[in-house]
């Protein structure tokens, strides 16, 4: 498994989850997919899951809308169903 750590994430954790740009909620639902494959797999070593960790986390803390991931999930669907209706 590669770990790609050559660009850094924008931390939006300050932020409130619901101002940030439906791209925005693409890229964290990835990082946030990234992480639940990292963090559950028993051949990443602990030094890269802490680096992916920091990156993908950089206050340290993994509470709050944000970081998780069933919220961002429910918030990138619903923002997109909107896109969609608004398109018809």
């Amino acid at each position: 498994m590669t770990v790609d750590n050559t660009d850094s994430s924008p931390d939006f954790s300050p932020q409130d989850p619901g101002d940030v740009s439906f791209e925005q909620l693409g890229a964290r639902l990835l990082e946030l997919e990234e992480w639940g494959w990292i963090s559950s797999d028993p051949t990443v070593s602990s030094e890269a899951r802490r680096e992916v960790f920091d990156r993908f986390f950089p206050s340290g803390d993994s509470a709050g809308p944000w970081n998780d991931y069933h919220w961002v999930r429910s918030e990138y669907d619903r923002r997109a169903a909107e896109e969609f209706d608004l398109g018809q």
